[in-house]
């Protein structure tokens, strides 16, 4: 039986509540500012509120809005009619080397409609160089204009960290920008798909970007994912 609002939230707070312990304690030692008990508590209630609203936001309607995996993972499938699909991946090399994005978007014929490329700012680790792939291209559907969106990607954490089956206190407020981008859409899908099908997106965020640039938007099919987008297109005719 799923749980009230006000019950999870009482059953995140002690998380939230160490959470907060912890920081408290890094910046005693660090800043020595003393936080006091009260304001700890106060922040701890915060975030467990703001976490479950959040994550009751994202399953109201778990056809419309949640992580789906396809029951078939062994080829791309085109979107929905009257969806688009949006294909993402991160690239990390290591913490001093700016994470780079690379997105493609398809309409529900299986037709190329975009892509783009994006250096991002330096990530610890893959998991968050994938996050700041996905935030990245629901900001570019987002000024698009696309209301009905279904992003994927090949990171089964990322998917597990959105539908709250896991929790990463690390990549947390990640997650919470992901949340706020969604409520910009109408309606959002995420699924999980494996690596090898996922192949323009990731052949688009290991590409260099032309003249330096920071962000491209490419109208036009770039060459260096032309037989990728053939292959997907063609393994869902």
């Amino acid at each position: 039986m799923a749980l009230s609002p006000r019950t999870s939230q009482f059953h995140q707070l002690p998380l939230w509540i160490l959470w907060r312990i912890w920081k408290s304690r890094n910046v005693l030692y660090f800043q020595r500012r003393h936080i006091p008990w009260e304001i700890t508590l106060r922040l701890a209630q915060t975030d467990a509120h703001e976490y479950t609203e959040a994550n009751t936001v994202a399953q109201i309607n778990t056809r419309s809005r949640g992580v789906r995996e396809e029951d078939n993972h062994d080829r791309w499938r085109r979107p929905e009619r009257g969806w688009i699909k949006c294909n993402f991946d991160g690239s990390f090399v290591n913490g001093d080397v700016e994470s780079k994005a690379g997105w493609v978007v398809w309409d529900s014929n299986g037709s190329y409609l975009l892509a783009g490329q994006a250096i991002g700012r330096k990530v610890d680790n893959a998991l968050e160089s994938e996050i700041q792939a996905l935030i990245i291209s629901m900001q570019h559907c987002w000024s698009h204009g696309y209301k009905r969106v279904c992003f994927e990607g090949n990171n089964n954490m990322l998917f597990d960290l959105i539908n709250g089956s896991k929790v990463h206190f690390g990549v947390h407020n990640w997650i919470r920008d992901i949340h706020w981008w969604s409520r910009k859409l109408e309606s959002i899908h995420f699924n999980w798909i494996r690596r090898h099908h996922n192949t323009p997106a990731d052949i688009f965020a290991k590409a260099p970007l032309q003249n330096q640039s920071l962000f491209l938007n490419h109208f036009w099919v770039p060459n260096v994912i032309t037989y990728a987008l053939h292959c997907d297109y063609t393994a869902d005719l």
